[in-house]
């Protein structure tokens, strides 16, 4: 009976020991923000159209994520952020006195899977953190929406997007607040980089002159976020 006392104690002390060293936080977000395509190089005279200067749009959605904390100053953050991104253009074709006007959208549904190493200052009630890391971006679906804004305009050419995936560079700014029951509720801002996006305007729109096809990688450049949350942290 004093054994099995003896090892319960040990087993009591080895659980408080690491719950000193490890913290894990399960929990689910929403983001919102905002997209950019930066203005591409080496722009083919003939193509002043599809993407061949700067161009914005938005994104948001939802998403898991999985947060170790490490001697309460380290974490490590890995998740699946599932987002819908839209980048657009508008353009104005002129022919002769008449002209049209029409809003070009990509539309892409991105799995947005950030592994982003942090250090974390505990203070009373709240966490402060600043992370980096790498985000990969894998589109799960895209699309072209066109509007016509203006007049009618009757393309000789097909327009199509294509699934190409990022490699993002991703700073975070983030504040966690302790609630009771061993809830969380984190806030981040995040500024993402896309380091695997080519610069090139033929590499980012590819064209095909046996189907006259125009095939734009709806990628973004930069993208910023807000991410708000609700996490459970577990204690031993």
């Amino acid at each position: 009976m004093s054994r099995l006392l003896s090892l319960l104690l040990v087993l009591l002390a080895q659980g408080e020991a690491l719950a000193e060293v490890v913290d894990l936080v399960l929990g689910a977000r929403g983001s919102v923000g905002g997209n950019l395509w930066t203005a591409p190089t080496q722009v083919p005279f003939s193509e002043d159209l599809w993407f061949s200067d700067t161009r914005g749009g938005y994104g948001g959605g939802g998403g898991i994520y999985l947060e170790g904390r490490f001697v309460r100053y380290v974490a490590l953050e890995f998740g699946a952020q599932f987002e819908q991104d839209r980048l657009w253009e508008n353009q104005t074709f002129n022919a002769g006195f008449a002209s049209a006007k029409q809003k070009l959208t990509t539309v892409t549904l991105n799995c947005r899977m950030p592994l982003i190493v942090k250090g974390v200052l505990p203070l009373p009630g709240v966490r402060l953190s600043l992370g980096v890391g790498p985000e990969f971006v894998l589109p799960i679906s895209t699309r072209v929406e066109i509007e016509e804004v203006r007049g009618k305009v009757l393309l000789p050419f097909h327009i199509q997007s294509r699934r190409e995936n990022s490699i993002m560079v991703t700073t975070d700014l983030g504040i966690t607040v302790t609630l009771p029951y061993h809830l969380l509720l984190p806030i981040h801002i995040r500024a993402s980089y896309n380091a695997s996006q080519p610069k090139a305007w033929g590499d980012r729109v590819k064209h095909d002159a046996a189907t006259n096809t125009y095939s734009i990688a709806p990628q973004n450049s930069w993208d910023f976020r807000l991410l708000i949350g609700l996490g459970y942290e577990f204690r031993w």
